[in-house]
């Protein structure tokens, strides 16, 4: 046997023992050569120790001991085969069998667990479950961490709002509080109530609103004694001028309203039929016609200023005023007697009441040139001279070759004030080939 230098098997049994024969020496491996030492010595049983030698040389000596768990057995020539004990305990085997069996350690198996119970299990040291029973679920609020809150984050949202309820959450108070939209209750939400009625407090206190009942035709909703009713309306419900014209009915044409009779009636038109009549009162009805001057009762007094119209034509007047204005001219001829007229004074006149200049006009007898000076001072000085002139250079003229002439704008003369008493004056400047001519001053008597 190649590289075998010697192998040794001690028997069990003690005081019997065997030597190798020649054949094991040839064997070309181990295990031949333990094939060839069992069937020199028959079938190896109960072998205590196994001393196999490498073949790369004799080294230390290897020894397979049985155990309480491993037992070697030879009984099969060409091999050695290791043997495992059966096992008991929590776990069992057949003896050499790979087949486990756990230990029943729990009389009560079954499913375990609900939605309201848990579950209370006994282990032992080994770590198995010994026991197994329920136990209901009872968990205490300060068992766990912030569960009010959690609880309340899960009831609210349970509460959500709608489109006419408003849900409100007070994290402090821990309440719920709702509130009605405003404008959001549909009048389709309401219950339905009997015909022609309305919702209403029909008290003077505080009270649920009821159904309130419109019982007759032509009646209003009113307030009368502290309750609500529907009826007629009374007098009491129209304060004073409250009615404006526009709600009055229409009348006919030209009239008022009035009643034309000697006792009481209601309202009507009375029309005014003629041009020119008055409204008044003839004998015992109002109407329509023209004034009695005849009767004392007809015209009382004086006519008010106020009363007058406005007068036009040569004397005018404000409307409602007494004091008239007079439009009038004072007409001065210089006559030459046939003879063209001279230069120098040709008239004095004086003014007894106030007046305002408004303007001139000269005539000439024939083609020919004037010019006219006009002079005031008042009374007391005397006659007025040149240093009185009130034309401010001009002057009434008549140019050459012309025969009349005007001015309706005075503005451009010193004054054109006269004071009653005022004495006028007028002198000829200039003339030609005329040999009489009239000057028309016009003025307005405002007094």
């Amino acid at each position: 046997m190649s590289g075998i230098q010697k192998q040794l098997v001690r028997p069990k049994a003690a005081g019997v023992s065997f030597s190798p024969n020649a054949d094991v020496g040839a064997a070309s491996n181990t295990q031949e050569a333990i094939a060839r030492l069992a069937s020199s010595v028959g079938v190896l049983e109960s072998a205590e120790f196994l001393v196999a030698v490498s073949s790369a040389g004799l080294g230390a000596e290897r020894v397979a001991t049985n155990s309480t768990s491993i037992t070697w057995d030879a009984g099969t020539a060409g091999q050695i085969s290791a043997k495992r004990a059966a096992l008991t305990g929590d776990v069992s085997a057949s003896a050499d069998s790979n087949t486990l069996t756990l230990a029943t350690v729990n009389a009560s198996p079954g499913s375990f667990g609900s939605a309201s119970q848990t579950l209370t299990a006994t282990v032992n040291g080994k770590g198995l479950v010994t026991a197994m029973a329920h136990t209901a679920i009872a968990i205490l609020a300060s068992q766990v961490t912030d569960l009010t809150e959690a609880v309340q984050d899960v009831i609210g949202a349970l509460f959500v709002d709608s489109a006419e309820i408003d849900w409100s959450y007070d994290d402090n108070l821990n309440t719920f509080t709702q509130a009605l939209i405003t404008n959001s209750v549909a009048l389709t939400k309401l219950a339905q109530q009997a015909a022609l009625t309305v919702l209403a407090n029909a008290t003077n206190g505080t009270a649920n609103v009821t159904a309130l009942a419109a019982s007759s035709n032509d009646t209003l909703l009113r307030r009368t004694s502290d309750t609500l009713n529907f009826g007629q309306l009374t007098v009491g419900m129209f304060p004073a001028n409250v009615v404006t014209l526009a709600k009055i009915a229409q009348g006919t044409a030209l009239s008022v309203l009035g009643i034309a009779g000697n006792a009481g009636a209601d309202y009507a038109d009375i029309a005014a039929g003629t041009d020119n009549h008055v409204l008044r009162r003839s004998g015992t009805s109002v109407g329509f016609g023209q004034v009695n001057l005849a009767s004392t009762n007809a015209v009382t007094g004086q006519l008010v200023a106020g009363s007058m119209p406005a007068l036009t034509g040569a004397v005018v007047s404000a409307g409602g005023a007494l004091a008239t204005t007079a439009t009038c001219a004072l007409a001065i001829e210089i006559n030459g007697g046939g003879s063209t007229i001279t230069t120098g004074v040709k008239h004095y006149t004086r003014f007894n009441f106030a007046a305002t200049l408004t303007g001139w006009t000269l005539i000439g007898d024939q083609s020919g040139a004037i010019v006219i000076d006009v002079w005031k001072d008042v009374f007391a000085n005397g006659l007025p001279d040149n240093s009185n002139s009130i034309t401010n250079g001009s002057e009434p003229e008549i140019a050459a070759s012309g025969t009349t002439a005007e001015d309706t704008n005075l503005g451009d003369w010193t004054t054109v004030a006269v004071s009653a008493g005022d004495v006028l004056g007028f002198n000829v400047d200039s003339v030609s080939s005329f040999t009489f001519v009239t000057l028309l001053l016009h003025f307005t008597k405002t007094s």
